[in-house]
């Protein structure tokens, strides 16, 4: 994720040049093509970066703290349907029906 994210942009700049101001229009460009998730992990890696070099003393403070990041958009969860479970829980192998119903009553994610 840093090479492909991070070090094109700030990669050739000195750590102690890059202000708050830099890193701020970084995640801005990158809200654009990644998801808010996404932008949220790659700024924590390279804020992971920065205070190291605090750690080590190389760096007074880190430009990454401040930075405001992409809300990720609230996303309405659909449950499947009594009939789409129904025809799940037949079409399985009799050993496997329990598992679909308890995810479909617990509320587990379709992935899960």
């Amino acid at each position: 994720m840093l090479r492909r994210h991070a070090y094109p942009a700030i990669g050739d700049t000195s750590l102690c040049t890059i202000r708050p101001s830099k890193v701020q229009a970084w995640v801005k460009s990158l809200s654009l093509v990644l998801a808010p998730s996404t932008v949220a992990v790659v700024h924590g890696l390279v804020a992971a970066v920065f205070k190291a070099g605090i750690r080590d003393r190389k760096l007074a403070g880190s430009p990454c703290d401040g930075t405001r990041l992409p809300k990720p958009e609230p996303r309405e969860v659909t449950p499947l349907g009594l009939e789409v479970v129904g025809a799940l829980t037949n079409a399985l192998p009799p050993r496997y029906r329990t598992l679909v119903t308890l995810g479909a009553g617990t509320g587990l994610r379709q992935g899960e």
